[in-house]
């Protein structure tokens, strides 16, 4: 019975049950919604960038952005990543990662992250963190919080999904007769990863970095100690768990619908 009641205790429930409620509240409190909505438009990019539609004609290249734009919806996904979350978290724990999203600490880096996310960022950040980089101590502290997190295996585990859609969707556009063998592609695809996963880490590293930096030496220690305990570890888990599984479902519906088109186009 107790067995039983830890499985209900964990499966999602409707989408207006008070569990459902605060994990969204989770979600809008953590600044997660801009991150997948950027993560969706990333990998729109790395379709677009491929060139796997460009010789298409008109009609055509329209269902390829429209089949994208459903695949990749910001409110599908998060809809998924917050089942995920329910599933695997139960309330008295999302409750204490509610407690620490509220805490003054809490809300200070939900707030740095919210404004990290604008393009205007991006240049002041170039200029800066050439400065930022050289107080050592201080990127020790910031690759310990990034190793209680798993942000950069994250990063790369986004990058991996992203180049296996593009992979596939440039296959597609390739008769059987002629496309490489799978060994070949395996091969290219580990040295196109071998390459990138240092430059993610060292990218991550960078950018928490620039994140943080009105971040104090103690304040990034207690963001550590609220990363490696028992609630932190879960709900980091569960929400990076989350992302990647919603962003392999959304590869696989563009790549579906990719093919469809092909078949019915006669390409």
């Amino acid at each position: 019975m107790l067995l039983l009641l830890g499985l209900f205790a964990r499966l999602p429930l409707a989408a207006d049950s008070p569990r459902a409620k605060l994990v969204d509240q989770v979600i809008r409190e953590s600044g997660l919604q801009q991150q997948v909505e950027q993560v969706a438009e990333l990998v729109k990019f790395g379709f677009g960038q491929s060139g796997a539609a460009e010789a298409w004609p008109a009609q055509l290249h329209a269902q390829y952005q429209g089949s994208m734009k459903r695949a990749y919806d910001p409110e599908r996904m998060l809809q998924e990543i917050s089942e995920h979350i329910q599933a695997n978290m139960v309330t008295p724990d999302i409750d204490g990662v509610m407690t620490w999203l509220k805490s003054p600490l809490g809300k200070k880096i939900s707030q740095l992250e919210a404004d990290t996310d604008a393009d205007a960022v991006v240049n002041k950040m170039a200029l800066e963190l050439k400065t930022l980089m050289k107080d050592t101590n201080r990127v020790a502290r910031i690759e310990a919080l990034d190793q209680a997190m798993t942000a950069s295996e994250h990063q790369i585990n986004i990058a991996r999904n992203t180049q296996i859609a593009v992979i596939a969707a440039k296959l597609a556009l390739v008769h059987p007769d002629n496309r490489p063998k799978n060994e070949v592609i395996q091969a290219q695809f580990n040295q196109q990863m071998e390459h990138l996963s240092p430059v993610i880490r060292r990218t991550t590293i960078e950018s928490f970095v620039y994140t943080y930096r009105d971040l104090d030496a103690a304040e990034i220690e207690d963001y550590i100690d609220f990363a490696k305990s028992r609630v932190g570890r879960l709900y980091h888990h569960a929400m990076l768990e989350g992302i990647d599984k919603a962003l392999v479902k959304a590869n696989k519906l563009m790549l579906g619908s990719l093919q469809k088109m092909l078949n019915v186009s006669g390409k």
